[in-house]
């Protein structure tokens, strides 16, 4: 994994996931899914999954104002 500080947000890290990292993702990966399908979604209808694909997709239409960039504030050289 490695870390590099976000060029959007100061308040954030980017971590980019290496090649040995998707590996381990690959063996972790599959069985993570069965379980998430089995507590998660299992009980859901067709209908709420729609409703939750909804939600989702105005949330990435209309992001909270905290996913905003930050202004970077201006040093004077007296800071």
């Amino acid at each position: 994994m490695a870390r590099t500080p976000s060029s959007d947000d100061e308040r954030s890290i980017t971590v980019t996931i290496t090649e040995e990292g998707r590996t381990v993702l690959a063996g972790v990966f599959p069985g993570h899914v069965a379980v998430l399908d089995d507590l998660l979604f299992a009980p859901l209808s067709r209908s709420d999954i729609d409703i939750l694909a909804r939600a989702r997709d105005h949330l990435h239409q209309t992001p909270p104002r905290s996913a905003e960039p930050r202004r970077r504030r201006k040093t004077t050289g007296t800071d």
